[in-house]
């Protein structure tokens, strides 16, 4: 320490040129800099997700089941799991480590391109997940009174869904809202109609009830009959 200290205090010019050179490079990697509000960072995990109409039950036999044995046996998996919900599969593969996301997304596509489903489901999608990947703007979208369901989704499918894939930089467009509100009720027999009319009997019901409790019950049971929830 006593010699740098020596040599500073005899070389002082030296010095003063060392410091000058260490806060222009400094300045000059600053400006130069790449600094990004989100960068790209993909998590070690792939996505398969496929819409399908129909009960939980049925998308979990006919699709989630066939799409993970597909690939079941790859290299480099550390697990597989899966949900499967209504109109909606979703499986994840998370990754051991050093395996890259975009290299796998490439052989899962492969590996589920024959997988047979059943008709009415759609293609497969195979996504990887990151910074980059999440929704950056979200849109709602109604109808003007007179266009039913299915005209909309049509409407969207051909006019605004290819607007938003061509424009650069985007990755993928999800949807979702009421599109799936006739699948399962059609599924089980019931139509929107009478689902209606069950909602409004319960709920006619519901109040008669509440409003009995208030009447005839002490003070704590109005308390507990103005928080009961009111559908419609």
């Amino acid at each position: 320490m006593t010699k740098l200290t020596e040599f500073s205090m005899k070389n002082v010019a030296a010095v003063c040129i060392v410091i000058w050179l260490l806060i222009a490079g400094g300045c000059y990697a600053a400006a130069n800099l790449k600094v990004e509000s989100m960068p790209d960072i993909a998590y070690p995990i792939v996505i398969i997700s496929t819409d399908y109409t129909a009960p939980p039950k049925d998308v979990m036999e006919l699709v989630t089941k066939p799409l993970e044995k597909a690939v079941a046996g790859m290299q480099g998996l550390q697990n597989v799991s899966s949900r499967s919900q209504d109109n909606y599969s979703q499986i994840v593969i998370r990754l051991e480590q050093g395996k890259k996301p975009e290299d796998v997304k490439k052989d899962v596509e492969s590996l589920i391109a024959n997988v047979r489903l059943p008709q009415g489901a759609e293609k497969p999608r195979v996504l990887t997940a990151g910074f980059a990947s999440e929704p950056i703007y979200h849109l709602a979208l109604y109808a003007e009174e007179g266009t039913n369901q299915t005209e909309l989704d049509q409407a969207f499918k051909d006019m605004i869904l290819p607007g938003l894939e061509g424009i650069k930089g985007v990755d993928h467009v999800d949807s979702f809202g009421n599109r799936g509100f006739n699948g399962p009720l059609r599924y089980r027999g019931i139509t929107q109609r009478h689902f209606f009319d069950w909602v409004s009997n319960a709920n006619r019901h519901r109040r008669d009830e509440c409003h009995c409790s208030y009447r005839q019950g002490p003070a704590t049971s109005s308390a507990g009959a103005s928080a009961a929830p009111i559908v419609g």
